[in-house]
């Protein structure tokens, strides 16, 4: 423990240190009035002539023409002159100046209103989609002329903001949305409605050009990711997918290729919550994880906490992955159709009754299934999901929304005769089916532009069935052996949720949210039910009786009651904290638990480039997953916390520094982190059965203990242009103790990887058409320790050995490329054809690996080889 706690330190120190020398080195900018220019202003009005200057110089301009046009300019030519002398000598007698804010040029009337610091007046307003009506958020708002002046919107698009007159010039930027600069006149109104543009590649942003988005209460270790981002990537079936985008991500990894078992910072997959419009969902993927379980197309956009979470979250202790669904355009009908090599997809939104109710709908459905057969003779698997949205606006103040969502996947497996050992022969027929339904109400109240309100009421559901029947065949000399074994698992988890959380922005220097929320779990019974029978033939036959083992967790329910409270303060102009508490209460039979859970998240901006983020976060998570193999493969049930396993726990500290280089060509994100988890469980290898009552336990199954993560994570990013892309690495370490097991000394975690690399690149040649290419690179994981109590050890001496002569583990690495070609039909009318070549040097990267339980050799198992996707989209 002592040498932990000194890496880890010393660790911390290195990293302050590295932290250090980066803020030492950023320098101030230079000024841009002081840029040297060279132009022929010709005779024509302000405004023209302003533009000229603007595309001369090539810095960014905010201004707006109305009141320029009526000047007019004389013709003058300036040779390697300041921009500041050309500017003074454009708005000499007009009435208008210029200044440097942010790195824009400003330009705007001379006379203002003379600021009382004591006469503060607030702003209130909601921020929509020009077209759809959609409301928008995290929209930064920022006042240009004050630093300390900012906020963003809530989840509702919602904002407010103090002002000291009664004219109020705005910066509005959001995430593929072009940028806007306002002004705003008179205060107090009832609300300000603003509209933004989608910002589509090719258009010029003439009239304001913004400075880098700034986000006022940025949250350290978050993720926001919109279906524009995704858009891009090289696509497995053809389909544009959410796990594709984040697993590229600093500090989230892949447990195994195509698993779709997602580990962040060193946490287990079943420690990722998964939100879809608030509503719990179980099974986040298809296909074994190949595919995110949710279709992109429904997508608003996606938040994922890596840390520094918000004291609205709870219950997981590694991340939070907030989705939020399209509500559905005001005014016009839009969609898409895409058909691709293995499933195709569609999406439809638009009005019921115009500028008052909505709908939004997208599913999918793979139909490989129809010919799949034709090359694997006996596999048979598809899936199925299907998402929708309703909105109802009773006013400005009041609207409503029901989502609702539904999954399957059905695999089966059947193989022939094969033979396994010399005289030996198995023939075994496989099958998994999974279900998750969801479904939530949600009426949201403005009270006034500061106050809004949201209760929900939600329910969620998950299935899972799988069935082994198999017949071994030996034959040793005139004697054989056959055994026939039927093994069926059949689990699954409902939770009903009600919640009600109100935020109060009355402006200035604190931003207020806070809720109340009750969840009740219900379990059904899990199930293992294994008949086994042994033939002796052609001598005499004997059966063994039956055994069927049963396992039922209790399906009283377990309730879960608690409250939260959150404040965003501005504490001075360039620091800012967020600062909240989490409490929970927990009920299962005659066991409770209590926990309270402190947030804070603070932001110090050295300058409009720079910051510095410092976080730390308590999470709970009474729920543990166990899985029934040392693979990341779906054969898991879910279990509550009892008076055996207690609820598992977590603390993280957060680091970070974000800034731009080269003059804002690349955004720079450096963030180190330290996770210590307690409680944390793991299911047993091989363990031994004294009775049957014994083993039909679950709780004898599994061994509790202690885990602890921290790494560094670091990324570059090119955002504009026709290049764009990122680098992403992290540096981490994992471990596990568990008292009773090895011992009680400390081991790598099974998805323990040293190095995470990702490269992520496209090239736009001209609007048709766009290459793209993504490498993603694991180092070779430890081999896994097995999961055996150190009392067992002596009975299974010899499987031990075994696992650790033959364990022989790769490293992970892979290559995707995409080509996408855009055509335009019409207006709002355009195609996409997508190519993409999936592991393109046809690495052997293994699935899972697989620990036998009877010798515990230690196999991995490929399956993604080369393979070729090619798509067509329609958007309409």
């Amino acid at each position: 423990m002592v040498c932990r706690w000194f890496v880890a330190n010393t660790y911390s120190r290195l990293l302050l240190s590295l932290l250090t020398v980066l803020l030492i080195g950023i320098s101030a900018h230079a000024q841009l009035l002081d840029t040297r220019v060279t132009l022929d202003l010709g005779p024509g009005s302000l405004d023209k002539c302003l533009l000229q200057l603007q595309q001369a110089s090539g810095l960014p301009f905010a201004y707006e023409t109305t009141g320029l046009r009526n000047f007019p300019v004389g013709a003058k030519s300036f040779q390697d002159e300041k921009l500041s002398v050309v500017l003074r000598y454009l708005l000499k007698g007009t009435g208008f100046h210029f200044e440097e804010k942010h790195k824009v040029i400003l330009i705007g009337p001379a006379e203002r209103e003379e600021r009382n610091p004591g006469a503060d007046r607030l702003f209130k307003g909601v921020i929509e989609d020009k077209e759809t009506g959609e409301r928008l958020q995290g929209v930064t708002i920022l006042d240009p002329e004050h630093q300390n002046g900012g906020t963003f919107t809530d989840k509702d698009g919602y904002f407010s903001i103090p002002a000291i007159s009664d004219t109020l010039k705005l910066r509005l930027s959001y995430m593929s949305y072009k940028p806007v600069e306002i002004v705003l006149h008179g205060v107090n109104a009832p609300m300000i409605k603003i509209k933004m543009d989608v910002a589509h590649e090719g258009l010029d942003s003439i009239l304001v050009v913004a400075s880098s988005d700034i986000t006022p209460f940025s949250p350290l270790s978050r993720i926001k990711l919109s279906f524009s981002e995704l858009s891009f990537l090289p696509r497995f079936a053809g389909d544009v997918d959410l796990l594709s985008m984040v697993k590229t991500a600093p500090g989230i990894q892949e447990a195994y290729d195509g698993s779709g078992s997602l580990i962040v910072r060193g946490g287990s997959p079943d420690q990722n919550l998964l939100l879809l419009d608030d509503v719990n969902i179980y099974g986040a993927t298809h296909l074994f994880g190949l595919l995110s379980s949710v279709s992109s197309r429904a997508v608003k956009d996606i938040n994922i906490y890596k840390g520094a979470f918000p004291a609205r979250y709870g219950g997981r202790i590694s991340s939070v992955w907030d989705i939020t669904l399209k509500s559905g355009d005001l005014e016009h009908y839009h969609g898409s159709v895409s058909v691709g090599t293995m499933a195709a997809d569609f999406s439809l939104e638009g009005p019921i009754v115009k500028n008052k109710t909505t709908f939004s709908i997208a599913g999918r459905r793979s139909y490989h299934d129809y010919y799949v057969r034709l090359f694997t003779p006996g596999l048979n698997f598809y899936f199925q999901d299907l998402s929708f949205k309703l909105r109802h606006r009773f006013s400005d103040k009041d609207q409503i929304f029901l989502s609702g969502y539904i999954s399957q996947d059905r695999f089966k497996l059947t193989s022939d005769s094969i033979q396994i050992a010399e005289g030996q022969y198995l023939k075994q027929t496989i099958q998994m089916n999974t279900e998750n339904r969801a479904a939530v109400f949600r009426w949201q109240h403005n009270y006034s532009g500061a106050l809004t309100s949201n209760l929900s009421i939600s329910y969620s559901a998950y299935k899972l069935a799988i069935s082994n029947q198999y017949n071994n065949v030996s034959q040793l000399v005139d004697t054989v052996y056959v055994r026939r074994g039927n093994e069926r698992i059949t689990t699954g988890v409902s939770d009903l949720t009600a919640k009600f959380q109100a935020r109060y922005a009355p402006g200035g220097k604190h931003e207020f949210e806070a809720g109340i929320f009750y969840m009740r779990h219900n379990f059904d019974p899990h199930s293992i039910r294994q008949i086994i029978t042994v033939d002796y033939t052609p001598q005499r036959p004997f059966i063994f009786v039956p055994t069927v083992l049963q396992d039922i967790v209790n399906d009283n329910g377990v309730n879960e009651a608690g409250f939260f409270a959150e404040d965003n303060m501005m504490l001075s102009p360039k620091l800012r904290l967020s600062a909240g508490l989490h409490f929970n209460r927990y009920f299962y039979e005659k066991v409770s638990y209590s926990s309270l859970q402190p947030r804070f998240n603070m932001r110090y901006q050295f300058n409009e480039k720079w910051s510095a983020n410092l976080a730390y976060a308590r999470m709970q998570q009474a729920l543990h997953r166990l899985s029934r193999s040392q693979t990341s493969l779906p054969a898991d049930f879910w279990i509550p916390s009892s008076d055996t396993i207690k609820p598992q726990i977590s603390n993280q500290v957060s680091l970070g520094l974000n800034g731009q280089i080269f003059n804002g060509l690349l955004d720079l994100c450096i963030e180190s982190y330290y996770k210590d988890s307690r409680n944390v469980t793991e299911y047993l290898t091989f363990r031994r059965v004294t009775s049957v009552s014994s083993y039909g336990s679950w709780a004898s199954r599994v061994a509790t203990g202690d885990g602890e993560a921290y790494g560094v994570e670091f990324s570059l990013r090119k955002s504009k242009g026709k290049y764009r892309g990122w680098l992403s690495y992290a540096l981490s370490w994992s471990t596990r103790t568990l008292p009773d097991v090895n011992y009680g000394q400390t081991f790598l975690y099974k998805y323990d990887r040293r190095h995470n690399l990702n490269l992520v690149n496209t090239y736009k040649f001209n609007k048709h058409l766009e290459l793209t290419a993504v490498f993603s690179f694991q180092s070779k994981p430890k081999p896994p320790t097995l999961i055996i109590r150190t009392a067992d050890l002596p009975w299974y001496d010899k499987e031990v050995r075994a696992f650790i002569a033959t364990t022989d583990l790769r490293a992970y690495h892979r290559l995707d490329l995409g080509v996408n070609w855009l055509s335009q039909f019409k207006e709002g009318v355009t195609g996409v054809l997508n190519l993409s070549v999936l592991n393109v040097y046809n690495r052997q990267n293994p699935f899972f690996y697989f620990v036998s339980n009877t010798d515990a050799q230690l196999s991995g198992t490929s399956l993604l080889p080369i393979a070729i996707s090619l798509a067509y989209t329609l958007n309409f």
